[in-house]
């Protein structure tokens, strides 16, 4: 993946944000899909023991990794035409 691939998915990144919320709350998205996201992202993020100390910056990494696979889990999951109706973008 070249570097003008990652900064073409960062400029989408605010867009991404809120058309994810409006997948978490669209019916046609399976309930056990969400639960299992939620649940093991919000619990992880809450539970009070990490992979990896809780070092400045280091610490965070663990979390930010967990939550990344989680949610790249989640959206593989949502037909690509859900995902282009709350307006998800790609890469251009």
């Amino acid at each position: 993946m070249a570097l003008t691939d990652n900064l073409k998915r960062f400029r989408h990144l605010p867009n991404n944000i809120l058309a994810s919320f409006r997948m978490i709350t669209d019916a046609r998205v399976s309930n056990l899909q969400k639960a299992i996201f939620l649940g093991l992202a919000g619990g992880y993020l809450l539970w009070p023991t990490d992979f990896i100390i809780d070092l400045p910056v280091v610490g965070q990494l663990d979390d930010m990794a967990v939550f990344l696979l989680l949610y790249g889990w989640f959206m593989s999951r949502i037909p690509e035409e859900i995902r282009k109706e709350h307006g998800w973008k790609e890469t251009d």
